[in-house]
């Protein structure tokens, strides 16, 4: 049975860490590989403070009481050259509501977060490499609900 409201509702995301290096013998041209990891950080919380204990926004609060939780998207790009190294790490908010069991939380919450979160990641990379006078790497669409390897 699918709760009123849908299953998951993302709150905000925010971009945690970016390390972004271009050396002077990047090839535009090389290819450019792609590794995604994340971590579904569970808190289950039901009010105070939205997902990490670490977290201190005042955004976080979760007047609903629906159960939050934090993912995180860790996502590296290299060119085959070495030129350009990206890395960024995304924290995204999410809560589910009670209505959701239990058993399906852990599956439900590890697919789609990172799938909703993506899209966000892929766009900043694009403008931070576009921005930083390169030609802008754009990432390809990836249907991360149906990936084995996440």
């Amino acid at each position: 049975m699918k709760p009123s409201g849908g299953w998951i509702k993302f709150h905000r995301y925010r971009i945690v860490s970016t390390d972004f290096q271009v050396s002077e013998s990047f090839d535009p041209s090389c290819a450019v590989s792609l590794h995604i990891s994340h971590d579904v950080l569970i808190t289950w919380q039901t009010s105070g403070i939205q997902a990490s204990q670490q977290s201190r926004n005042p955004e976080d609060k979760n007047p609903s009481g629906d159960l939050s939780f934090l993912c995180r998207l860790t996502l590296g790009i290299s060119s085959s050259d070495g030129g350009l190294i990206v890395n960024v790490v995304t924290d995204g908010y999410f809560s589910m509501s009670h209505s959701v069991p239990e058993e399906q939380r852990i599956g439900l919450s590890g697919k789609n977060a990172p799938a909703i979160l993506y899209p966000f990641v892929r766009a900043y990379v694009s403008s931070l490499t576009s921005l930083a006078g390169l030609p802008g790497v754009l990432l390809p669409t990836i249907n991360l609900i149906q990936s084995k390897s996440l």
